[in-house]
Order: structure tokens, then C-alpha cells, then sequence
């Protein structure tokens, strides 16, 4: 068995924690490479939101080119959730950040090989400086290691977090680790981690939890100094951030600013010293501020007005809870850096962006662990986004299939047609959507109604697809429905069939539409959808990682891919996502992974 621990996009290495979870992408392998993470935590994001239009970061920051490329269900997950380019289009719909924040802001995700790679992460080891930065990072990368579990998203603490207090409230960016968690929760931690036999260490999470995680991390990164060497100072509480309006501000390492809580001033900075060159320590309190020496950041500026003092970053973290192993902030700066850059970079089409309505979007994130699972639960205001508000699809989810192993729900409103339509209109086609009766947003909520189900499945070798269409408009659907399936006849090399079972719409390719309407066993009935959708969901997705099990391809990948793949899933049951809006703009949602 190798000694690469589970890969879920998580690159250990001299470089630190690389790319969080890659999540099922297609046919990509999530298992855990060690070495050198060439880009930072962060880069793998969730894609793109599922549900509202969600901010549009800049570059590829959270969330891959190809996550649910628009928005929940929109177009389903098209690459798993956290491709290798960082999240494309952030939490949102189309619309949402196109490039999530990360691209050539931070190039991609925090933590790029031009951003914060080297001061959050830590850099490759060919010079004092930023080997020196890669130790001093170390820390943040304790709380990672679930990210190579499975999940990979950020690991951060909850609202107003001690470290916090030695960031500039000016920050675009913030993540802060707790290495102090609750005994239930490094127990359970412990419990997930147990299951990785590359990951197991001798210490006892109960005993020392920061060593026994700074050892996991040591396997894959020789260069560690040994825990001795920072035990004495460490304390509970590691925060980072970046300064910036713009993308080259963000790639300025002068901007970069760490807070470590200490238990003794004097010996923290002792090691910084000799450990790092041209950086500069202050103090405030027990928190150590480092930066650059060449870095305008004061300690003075930041305890007149520091990231946990602001009312914008309190509020957004008030919605994701305490209790979490780690947190993440991102401030409307990041979001309105990407936009910028979106319209300024080549290669980039924001045409098809609503700038406007995505300007000043900010949001949280929180990673939390419980027996046998990990959620990771965020909040995203979008303030010139409007109110919006869709039906709960988690009762309909309940009675699609409970064979298919991919299965998307969302609940629609009348703003989502209104921007499906004018999406049509600018890619021309609405001229070949009249052909079926379809001439505006109201012919496009009759056909897709207020409730949409997506399964898929394998027969064999073959794809088994089906879509429930709720709607409030039965007469005019079967219209549309009709002209479907005409056109669908003429072309018998496109096995697609369409029909009405009362008030929903059915589509079925690889299979009949009865099986829709009336399917063998049901999703509702599975353990493990009722362990990772359980509650309202204004969007769902859910991933039957035990249906894959059973299927022969999955088989051939194992023996393709080599042990580090089939560690990584292994332990796995079931991975699922919600999303709701809620009041005054925001949405908020989160991702669920079970484990044996």
C-alpha cells in the first residue's frame, strides 16, 4: 500500500496542501498524490453554487471550470465538484463567478503558484525564504488533512475566530484553522482518518491533536522540522489573508498576512527568524503577525480596525456556526477583482456574466466533522442579486430512482426562466427552440415545470438517463412533449423517449419512461440519501457512491488506477449537496460525505 495518503485533490508535499477535493470528476481519479501541490487549497473548490447565481470570484478561486457548470442542476455537475482549474464559476448559477476567485487573482484558488502558494502553503524548499514560509503555513495544513479524505474543501474554525483579530479588516481573503477542536470532534476526526491506513499515525488525536496531524503531514513532507521545534510556541489558532482590490495585488506576496496564536512570544519568534529571511513579526497580544519585510501591513492599523471586528465578515460567518475544524471568508473585493479581470482578460467571455448583479459578493465556508462524516456548510450573499425563493425538492428527490448513481433535483422560479431565455436568445438558439413550441420563459417553465429531477445510471456498458418534469402547466407541456418526440423518432441513432405521467413531464434515455415514473427501488429508501439530504433542499445533489461500488467499470478503474484510488473511495458511502436561498440575499447550503 503506498504511503500516499487518500487523494481527493489534496497534494501534500513540501509545497503543502494542494488541491482540495476533485470530488468523482469524470473519470478523474481522486486519489491523493503526494508530493508538491503546484496549486494551493482552495483550487478545487465547489464549482460553481448550486441554487442562486453565485459570485463570480476572481479567476478560478472556488470551484472547477467544469463543476456544475451552471449553477445546481442547471446542467448537472458536468465534472464532479472541484475541478483542476479551481472553482470556474464560484457558488452560483451561470451567472455565478465564471472563474470562481483564484484565476490570475489568486491565480487559481488560494494558495496558486503565483498567489499565496509559497506564504500559505508553503513553497518548494529551494531557498531559506520560502521554506521558511512553507513551515511557518505548516500549521494551516494540520486541519487539511480531511481534505485528502475526501471532502478537500477549506478547513477553518467558525465566527469571529481568535486568530482573526491579526488580519486588517481590509482583507480580500481570510481562512483560519483551529487546532484546538472539541474532544468529540477530533474523535471522530480520528475515526475517519483511522480508515486511511496511509494516514494513521501512532499519536493519539486525543492526546496531542496538533502533533498527531503535523506527523500525518510530515510523511509526505520531508522537509517538516520536527513538531519539537514549533511545540513550544504553538498555540490554538492560525489565520491567514491576502490584501488587495485587484489580481496583481493578489499575487503581491507583501500582501500576504499570517497570524499565529502563541504560547510564547519569545520562542515564536526566535524560530520565524532563523527560519525566514527579509520577513518581518509583530505582536499583538499572544498572536504573532507575520509578512514580508517589504509589507506596509501594521499592527497598529489592524487593532484599530481588524477582519473579526467587521459586522460584513461576523454576519457571514454567524451562518456557517462555530464548532468547525476551519473557516474560509471571502470578501466582495475577491469577487469584483475576478469580474474585473474576467472582462479585462483574453480568453475570457463575460458576455453572458451579469457583472452588476454580482458585484460585492462575499461569503463563508466552515468544514465540521461528526461520526462518520464531514460537511462542509456555506453562506454566499449576492446583495444586488434578487430575492428569490424555490419549492423544496427534497420530498420529490425521494421518489426517483434509487438505482441510478448520480441523482440532481432543484426547485425552479420565474427569474430562472427569465435568464434560461435570454441565455437561448444570445447563443441563437431560440430559433430552434420555436420548432417545439418554445417562444419564451413561459413555454420554458411549462416544459421544465417548478420541480426538476435528473437521474443517471449504467446498464452495463450503457447510460441510463431520466429527467422528472414537475409542472404547473400539464397541457402546454405535452405540447412540447409531443414535438419532443417526433423529433426524437427521426432520429433513431438517439434513443430518447418522452411521455406524461399526470403532472410530470418524463424523459427517458436507455430506459422507458415508466421506469421513471414508477422506478424499482427509490432514492428515499437509501441510508445513504437520508444521511446527507436531511433537510430542505431548494437543490440537491446526491452521489450513490455504493451503486458504484457494484458496477463492473468501477472494477476496471481500480485496476487501472492503483491502490491510492481504491483507499480513497473505499471508505466512502455516500456524498451529497443542498442548497437553499434565504433571506436577504444569501444562499447557503452544504456538502456531506459519509464513511463506513
Amino acid at each position: 500500500m503506498s504511503q500516499t495518503p487518500p487523494n481527493s485533490g489534496w497534494q501534500g508535499g513540501p509545497q503543502g496542501p494542494g488541491q482540495p477535493w476533485n470530488g468523482p470528476q469524470q473519470g478523474q481519479q481522486p486519489g491523493y498524490q503526494g508530493g508538491q501541490p503546484q496549486q494551493g487549497f482552495g483550487q478545487n473548490g465547489p464549482q460553481q453554487n448550486f441554487g442562486q447565481h453565485p459570485p463570480q470570484g476572481p479567476g478560478q478561486g472556488y470551484g472547477q471550470q467544469n463543476g456544475p457548470q451552471q449553477g445546481f442542476g442547471q446542467q448537472g455537475p458536468q465534472q464532479g465538484f472541484g475541478q483542476q482549474n479551481g472553482p470556474q464559476q464560484g457558488f452560483g448559477q451561470q451567472n455565478g463567478p465564471q472563474q470562481g476567485f483564484g484565476q490570475q487573482g489568486p491565480q487559481q484558488g488560494f494558495g496558486q503558484q503565483n498567489g499565496p502558494q509559497q506564504a500559505m502553503t508553503g513553497g518548494a524548499p529551494t531557498q531559506q525564504k520560502s521554506k521558511a514560509k512553507y513551515i511557518i503555513a505548516g500549521v494551516v495544513a494540520l486541519a487539511l488533512i480531511a481534505a485528502g479524505i475526501g471532502v478537500g474543501m477549506f478547513f477553518f474554525k467558525g465566527s469571529t475566530p481568535a486568530a482573526a483579530k491579526g488580519l486588517p479588516a481590509d482583507v480580500a481573503f481570510a481562512f483560519e484553522v483551529n487546532l484546538a477542536p472539541a474532544n468529540a470532534d477530533k474523535l471522530a476526526l480520528k475515526g475517519i482518518i483511522d480508515k486511511y491506513p496511509s494516514l494513521k499515525t501512532d499519536e493519539d488525536f486525543g492526546g496531542d491533536y496538533k502533533q498527531a496531524l503535523w506527523n500525518v503531514l510530515a510523511k509526505e513532507s520531508p522537509d517538516m522540522p520536527d513538531y519539537s521545534e514549533v511545540e513550544p510556541w504553538l498555540g490554538d489558532s492560525f489565520a491567514a489573508g491576502i490584501v488587495g482590490t485587484t489580481s496583481e495585488d493578489m499575487n503581491d506576496e507583501s500582501n500576504y498576512v499570517f497570524a499565529v496564536e502563541t504560547t510564547d512570544k519569545g520562542k515564536a519568534e526566535a524560530f520565524v527568524k532563523a527560519e525566514a529571511e527579509d520577513t518581518k513579526v509583530q505582536f499583538i497580544d499572544n498572536l504573532m503577525v507575520v509578512t514580508e519585510a517589504s509589507s506596509t501591513i501594521d499592527v497598529a492599523d489592524i487593532k484599530k480596525a481588524s477582519l473579526a471586528d467587521s459586522e460584513q465578515y461576523k454576519a457571514d460567518m454567524a451562518k456557517i456556526g462555530d464548532n468547525s475544524l476551519a473557516s474560509a471568508w471571502f470578501g466582495p473585493a475577491m469577487i469584483d477583482a475576478a469580474i474585473a479581470q474576467a472582462e479585462d482578460t483574453s480568453g475570457v467571455d463575460a458576455s453572458g456574466i451579469d457583472t452588476k448583479t454580482l458585484q460585492g459578493t462575499h461569503g463563508a465556508i466552515g468544514l465540521k466533522v461528526s461520526e462518520n462524516k464531514l460537511s462542509m456548510q456555506y453562506a454566499v450573499q449576492t446583495p444586488n442579486a434578487p430575492e428569490t425563493s424555490s419549492d423544496d425538492v427534497a420530498a420529490f428527490a425521494k421518489d426517483l430512482s434509487g438505482d441510478a448513481l448520480l441523482v440532481a433535483a432543484l426547485g425552479t422560479n420565474d427569474e430562472m426562466f427569465e435568464q434560461y431565455w435570454k441565455l437561448a436568445e444570445s447563443q441563437n438558439a431560440a430559433e430552434s427552440l420555436a420548432q417545439f413550441g418554445i417562444t419564451g420563459p413561459q413555454d420554458l417553465k411549462a416544459l421544465i415545470g417548478k420541480k426538476v429531477g435528473l437521474t443517471v445510471g449504467i446498464d452495463g456498458e450503457s447510460p441510463v438517463v431520466g429527467a422528472k418534469l414537475e409542472t404547473e402547466d400539464a397541457a402546454k407541456q405535452k405540447q412540447i412533449l409531443d414535438k419532443i418526440a417526433e423529433a426524437a423518432g427521426s432520429s433513431p441513432e438517439f434513443p430518447l423517449t418522452v411521455g406524461q405521467d399526470g403532472d410530470n413531464g418524463l424523459v427517458a434515455f436507455g430506459q422507458d419512461t415508466d421506469a421513471i415514473a414508477n422506478p424499482g427501488s427509490k432514492l428515499g429508501d437509501l441510508d445513504g440519501f437520508k444521511q446527507v439530504v436531511d433537510g430542505k433542499a431548494a437543490g440537491l445533489l446526491y452521489i450513490n457512491i455504493e451503486g458504484l461500488k457494484s458496477q463492473s467499470f468501477y472494477q476496471d478503474m481500480i485496476g487501472s488506477a492503483g491502490d491510492e484510488f481504491s483507499e480513497a473511495l473505499d471508505p466512502i458511502t455516500a456524498i451529497g449537496m443542498v442548497s437553499n436561498p434565504t433571506a436577504d440575499h444569501y444562499q447557503e447550503g452544504a456538502l456531506q460525505v459519509t464513511f463506513k
